[in-house]
């Protein structure tokens, strides 16, 4: 497993939600919310941030994928990995307390592929200093 498809996958997926959350905040509630009434300007508002800050990391990650062995790469598979973690536990508390839909199920699925296989990767990366 290379880094460079690990950049690629989650630079492709986070562009996808960034966009969706930036600009369609009220199809991604729908989607994922067991109760969509809760979007209201202020969640539209966090909703539009949270989505193009996941846009700037998916840039990131697809500018990174041709970086050769360094220190920033390693950081970044660091970041993933931390990043995906959290992700599965807030997901899988959502869905448990009836936050969100089942969906959440399947993006703390998601999640936990990419800790894995970031953990994977961080555990192969050589130490440059």
């Amino acid at each position: 497993m290379q880094p460079k498809l690990l950049f690629s996958t989650v630079g492709i997926i986070c562009m996808l939600f960034g966009i969706s959350l930036t600009f369609t905040p009220d199809l991604m509630g729908d989607q994922y919310l067991t109760n969509p009434q809760w979007i209201n300007a202020g969640a539209r508002f966090v909703a539009q941030g949270w989505g193009t800050t996941l846009f700037a990391v998916g840039m990131a990650c697809w500018y990174a994928r041709n970086a050769g062995p360094s220190l920033g790469r390693k950081a970044m598979i660091l970041f993933i990995l931390v990043s995906n973690l959290a992700l599965v536990v807030i997901s899988s508390i959502a869905v448990l307390n009836g936050v969100e839909t089942a969906l959440g199920w399947a993006q703390a699925l998601l999640a936990a592929g990419l800790a894995a296989w970031s953990g994977m990767l961080f555990r192969q990366e050589t130490s440059v200093s």
